[in-house]
């Protein structure tokens, strides 16, 4: 029953991206290894090849870590710390 449900959301515009983003949001809740990250399109994670998802993966590590350093140095430099 859940899966007509989930088939005739497919069929609603938009259906494709609520369908991709509903098995997105399962896939990270469940903690599968395959899950696409939080903050990337679910449908480009999908269409994407496994080059493409290795490389998507490094970017987000790469501007996840720059944020963070940019977060350090904002709070050094609010208490007087800068380096």
């Amino acid at each position: 029953q859940e899966s007509d449900a989930f088939v005739m959301m497919g069929q609603m515009e938009g259906g494709a991206e609520l369908q991709a983003n509903t098995l997105a949001n399962y896939m990270r809740v469940m903690g599968m290894k395959d899950a696409p990250p939080s903050g990337i399109d679910a449908i480009d994670w999908f269409d994407a090849t496994d080059e493409e998802k290795q490389i998507q993966d490094a970017l987000k590590l790469a501007y996840d870590n720059a944020v963070a350093m940019g977060d350090d140095k904002l709070a050094d430099q609010i208490n007087g710390n800068e380096r």
